[in-house]
């Protein structure tokens, strides 16, 4: 590798991890100013419309950006493993989607829920396939787990009609979707020494 792809690399694997902390720490500022938020009965996509919005949609942008340059550079880590690379792929698409979500707002139907189905699908169909990857082709077992355990709990997550609002259902999938990323953006930076 040159010296100038090996300054790329761990650039961007810098930016996986600052994706995951940055979007947390965005949408948690948003919650905390915002005395109205209920988990219960609202979407966390209610407070990209509210006096919060400029703190939650540019920390989705910049986020969805730093996860998109991570996972298309993530791509060479995962090559020989197919699990990996389909779930790099899926990251890639819900970076792509998570952008979307904080550009075209809940003011902008039906972009908005377009972006919002998309990008929770892409996350869980990331997690299981990446989770399957590092389970039966990469040396990767505790992010295997992680990745399916969280992948089966989103989806059930989503699948009970418990709550009114779907905020519960979106920290569920979104907040160890960050993490991940955070994780696989360490894991990166550590291999390139």
């Amino acid at each position: 590798m040159t010296g100038r792809s090996l300054v790329f690399f761990k650039l961007a694997s810098i930016l996986g991890v600052l994706a995951g902390v940055w979007s947390v720490t965005s949408i948690l500022i948003a919650i905390s100013v915002s005395p109205w938020f209920n988990w219960i009965s609202n979407a966390l996509s209610d407070l990209g419309v509210s006096s919060a919005a400029l703190i939650f949609n540019q920390g989705l942008i910049v986020s969805g950006f730093f996860a998109f340059i991570f996972a298309l550079s993530h791509f060479k880590s995962v090559r020989s493993s197919i699990g990996g690379r389909v779930g790099t792929g899926f990251l890639v698409l819900a970076s792509i989607s998570l952008i979307g979500i904080g550009v075209f707002t809940e003011d902008y139907s039906p972009h908005h829920f377009v972006f919002s189905v998309l990008f929770f699908v892409f996350v869980l169909f990331a997690f299981l396939s990446y989770g399957a990857g590092c389970l039966f082709e990469m040396k990767c077992r505790w992010l295997g787990l992680y990745c399916i355990v969280f992948g089966l709990i989103g989806v059930v997550a989503w699948a009970l009609p418990v709550w009114s609002g779907v905020a519960i259902p979106e920290a569920i999938t979104a907040f160890p979707a960050a993490f991940f990323i955070s994780v696989l953006g360490v894991r990166s930076l550590l291999s390139y020494k």
